[in-house]
């Protein structure tokens, strides 16, 4: 096959995608799929739609005891392609120096692609009539072998994410609260660094607060254990999420070095501080939060969740022969399974309509997003450039490892797949639940799924072009 046709076909799949996409943004603008309606479509593609899928797909098509070794194949393609993309989000964050403040979230972001629709969507377009694949018997696995993809994408997620992200937080409303004090004194950061020697603390401690050092009689000091010393909140006290306190705080990158001379000099802050003036200021001091608590009755809970289940029970129905021909055979099609298979056959669709309906809700920097230019172009090359690049190779060393499973041309597009596709929207959830980095995941999810037409195009036909057809 030429590279034309090629390049035809591929683009006629990627095209597909990104209609999809298209409908769902227009749709948010319109008003069916607001914020309002986008949260009632989730829950039902969570709870009916996406477990009727994954259940009826994986198990008419996958049977254990024959296909284990594609599920393997498949399993272990995801997690390589997730260990790629932390380990190279992790280089960047080293070399970059990356808040502190973000560091975990971004990672996130880098390390899981987006495989619960963009596969599964690719697949299907190429295996319809006249597409690159639609002689390959095997195109009758191709949406099965993409929710093995989706199961390890939610077993991930929900086993890491929220432990991550919560960190993450943590950290950023310690900063807050430093940052609320330090705004008593100074009109921004850069005067607080530019500090050096209290002095200017000494003149505003004068000026303001001269009627308070005066009228109260102490000998007592102020120390670290006073600003330190406090029991954390459920959640965050509103005022540390005050836009003017955000802003304030985005003032200046807090990454390694900077980081580091930023705790040292707020720590000659609170010896500087007069103990009358710390003490008025600290009775409307807020508390920070608690991290998250993270354990194994948490994680359990998370991995019963209605998609996770419905893939291992269809694995487990697949398995068991008499049981799986009863439920598909022409009676079972008459009674329910006909009916439920339409249902679960809108689940990809919706997926993607709402991935469009999240984008239309900003990609603009603003002063409040803990975002520079450069964290979304690194994104966009690690997660657009260099894994799909990576995972060319990776199809070569897998092929290797399975020749007798080389001729199944769907599997080892699938296996590819998995590396070149956009951040995972389903993450988006994950954050949203934490309330943290919302925003700036709005943003990197608009751009890189933007420009991923472009990449996933050029990697797909590279794809077909070095594992032509007809080897």
């Amino acid at each position: 096959m030429d590279v034309v046709s090629i390049f035809v076909g591929v683009l006629i799949g990627v095209l597909q995608v990104f209609i999809y996409i298209a409908l769902g943004y227009l749709l948010a603008k319109l008003s069916p799929l607001d914020s309002v309606g986008e949260k009632k479509f989730n829950l039902a593609v969570y709870y009916v739609f996406l477990p009727i899928h994954c259940a009826i797909e994986i198990s008419s098509t996958i049977d254990l005891g024959r296909q284990a070794a594609e599920v393997g194949l498949l399993a272990f393609s995801f997690t390589v392609a997730t260990v790629v993309g932390a380990t190279l989000g992790f280089i960047y964050c080293k070399i970059s120096g990356l808040d502190i403040r973000v560091i975990r979230s971004f990672l996130i972001v880098c390390c899981l692609g987006s495989v619960t629709a963009f596969p599964a969507l690719m697949a299907g377009s190429l295996c319809k009539d006249g597409g690159i694949l639609d002689k390959d018997p095997n195109c009758q696995y191709s949406q099965s072998y993409s929710l093995i993809g989706l199961l390890m994408l939610n077993i991930y997620i929900w086993t890491s994410s929220p432990l991550l992200i919560s960190r993450d937080k943590v950290v950023c409303y310690n900063l807050r609260r430093k940052m609320y004090l330090i705004r008593n004194f100074y009109a921004s950061l850069k005067d607080f660094m530019n500090d050096k020697t209290m002095e200017k603390l000494h003149q505003v401690q004068q000026e303001k607060h001269g009627e308070v050092i005066g009228t109260i009689e102490t000998d007592r000091e102020t120390t670290t254990n006073d600003f330190f010393n406090h029991v954390p909140d459920e959640h965050p006290h509103e005022t540390l999420d005050e836009e003017a306190l955000i802003e304030f705080s985005l003032e200046m990158s807090l990454a390694g070095k900077k980081h580091d001379e930023f705790m040292k000099h707020f720590q000659l802050l609170l010896q500087k501080i007069h103990p009358n003036i710390f003490e008025n200021i600290r009775q409307t001091l807020p508390r920070t939060i608690k991290p998250m608590p993270i354990d194994i009755k948490y994680i359990s809970s998370k991995l019963v969740s209605p998609p996770i289940v419905a893939c291992v029970l269809g694995l487990i129905l697949g398995a068991i022969g008499p049981i799986r021909d009863g439920i598909f055979s022409a009676l079972g099609n008459r009674i329910a399974i006909g009916s439920l298979k339409k249902i679960g056959d809108s689940a990809i669709p919706i997926i993607v309509l709402l991935l469009g309906a999240k984008l239309s809700q900003g990609f603009t920097f603003t002063k409040s997003v803990n975002l520079k230019m450069k964290d979304l172009i690194a994104l966009g090359i690690i997660r657009l450039v260099i894994v799909p690049a990576i995972g060319l190779g990776f199809v070569a060393l897998v092929q290797l490892m399975a020749t007798e499973k080389k001729e199944n041309r769907v599997l080892f597009f699938i296996i590819y797949a998995f590396w070149n596709v956009p951040p995972s929207a389903l993450v988006i959830s994950a954050f949203l639940m934490i309330s943290y980095y919302s925003k700036e995941i709005a943003i990197l999810q608009f751009w890189t799924n933007s420009l991923s037409i472009l990449s996933m195009t050029v990697f797909y036909v590279s794809y077909f072009s070095i594992y032509p057809l007809n080897n």
